[in-house]
Order: C-alpha cells, then sequence, then structure tokens
C-alpha cells in the first residue's frame, strides 16, 4: 500500500473520531449544565413545604416533566442500539452477498462480512442484555413451597 493512501485513511479515521468526540464533549456538557440548574433551583428551598408549594406550581411541574423525560432516554438508547445492530448486520449480509455473488472476487468481502455480521450480533445481545437491565426482571413465578 502507497504511504499517502494510508496517511489519507489514517487522516479520515482521525477526522471522524474527532467529530464523534466533539459531539460526545458537548452532549456531556449541556447534560451536566441541566443538572446544575436543576440543582441549584431545589437547593433554593429549605423547607419541605416550600419545595412542595413549588413543586405544585407550573414551573414545578415544567421541571418534574423535564426529570420524567431524562427517564426515558435508557429505552430511546436501548432502541438505537437495536437499530445500530441491524445496520452493522445488513452491512455484514451485503459483502457476504458480495462475496457469494463473486462481485468483487476472491475471498476479500468474507472478512468484513463476517466480522459485520459478528459485531451486530454482539451490539444486539448488549442490546437485550440492556433492556432487560432497565426493565428490570420479570416477577418469578410463585413456587408451591412459597405458598
Amino acid at each position: 500500500m502507497e504511504s499517502w493512501l494510508l496517511i489519507l485513511i489514517l487522516g479520515q479515521m482521525t477526522l471522524i473520531l474527532g467529530a464523534f468526540w466533539i459531539l460526545a464533549h458537548y452532549l456531556t456538557q449541556q447534560k451536566r449544565l441541566r443538572l446544575e440548574e436543576r440543582s441549584r433551583i431545589l437547593d433554593r428551598f429549605t423547607t419541605g413545604p416550600e419545595l412542595e408549594a413549588f413543586l405544585a406550581s407550573p414551573a414545578g411541574s415544567k421541571l418534574m416533566a423535564s426529570l420524567n423525560g431524562s427517564a426515558r432516554q435508557g429505552e430511546r438508547a436501548v432502541a438505537q442500539t437495536y437499530g445500530t445492530a441491524a445496520i452493522l448486520v445488513c452491512i455484514g449480509l451485503g459483502f457476504l452477498a458480495l462475496q457469494w455473488f463473486g462481485v468483487l472476487g476472491g475471498r476479500a468481502p468474507l472478512i468484513p462480512g463476517v466480522l459485520s455480521v459478528a459485531t451486530g450480533i454482539g451490539v444486539w445481545c448488549s442490546a437485550a442484555i440492556a433492556r432487560r437491565l432497565t426493565r428490570g426482571e420479570p416477577a418469578a413465578a410463585k413456587r408451591p413451597e412459597d405458598s
């Protein structure tokens, strides 16, 4: 492989990783600022009745609604993980189809195809575990000796 091609590939990967890092850093900062804002609001109240009166007001109910929205973030993250797994499996199956039909010739598409499918299955398993953990275990059936 020529050196300029390797430098180009490494540069593209660095650019993509940098963009992801910037996005993750921005989202983390936004969450931290929201958490600090909420904690400052709640710190203003010194007694329980004051806090209860605030939470009964329209502004308090808006604050509580925003807190409830963050509880659904886990469900959204699991759904996005399932989507990522499906995309990885489809990409892998596409590579395997290219190898099967001999479009690119040789066994070149076999390795990325198998790796993509395996990674997609791993991500799918991870999402299934996360979904089970966020939902909680279903209640176990009562055994006769428990009665």
